[in-house]
């Protein structure tokens, strides 16, 4: 009984990842920009980031919180995201992908990156340097002005794990706990024995 019991949710389990990798998903994000300090003695951090995509990696919504800090300071409020090919930001070059891969960012590429306004009417650029480097960079218009290349900084994103992956693990643990049951009840009725 025991063995069918196991072979039944094995094969549960098999299906189940067979069906979730055929179907790309869409991705949760947490990201922090952590911006160096620029010749000015200004730079701008990102705290609480987080990026939904789709399966195409394009952010579909963002918040967050831009700080500028420095000659900066200020300069801060909530981050909304700004959709690729919206009018009016002519002058910024962006596609509107992210992910949690190596360099975040769409790689050789003169339009990576995500654009968000935040505060009174000021827009902000975090994207991948077309460089051999890989830098990431954030450059920001305060007034009127784009600041470029930007504020070179560090980026570090997580990826948010589904539910699916949270409930395929607790079942995992559930599993393995049942076969340590059940092998010392096992031992236990063998030294009665």
């Amino acid at each position: 009984m025991f063995r069918k019991l196991i072979v039944a949710a094995a094969g549960a389990v098999a299906m189940l990842s067979v069906a979730a990798t055929g179907q790309a998903k869409a991705a949760v994000l947490d990201f922090v920009f952590i911006g160096d300090t620029m010749a000015d003695g200004g730079s701008f951090d990102i705290t609480k980031g987080v990026a939904i995509t789709d399966s195409n990696n394009v952010v579909i919504s963002l918040s967050g919180h831009m700080i500028g800090l420095g000659t900066d300071a200020g300069l801060f409020g909530e981050i909304s995201l700004v959709a690729p090919g919206t009018a009016g930001f002519g002058s910024w070059n962006w596609d509107g992908k992210m992910s949690a891969s190596a360099d975040y960012f769409t790689p050789n590429s003169d339009s990576s990156g995500i654009l968000f306004t935040f505060g009174a009417g000021n827009v902000g650029n975090l994207y991948l340097a077309n460089n051999p480097d890989h830098q990431i960079f954030l450059s920001v218009n305060t007034d009127g002005s784009l600041y470029n290349p930007g504020d070179l900084g560090t980026l570090q994103v997580t990826a948010v794990p589904e539910p699916s992956t949270w409930a395929m693990m607790i079942l995992g643990f559930f599993g393995v706990g049942f076969v340590a049951y059940r092998r010392r009840n096992q031992s236990t009725a063998l030294h009665a024995a």
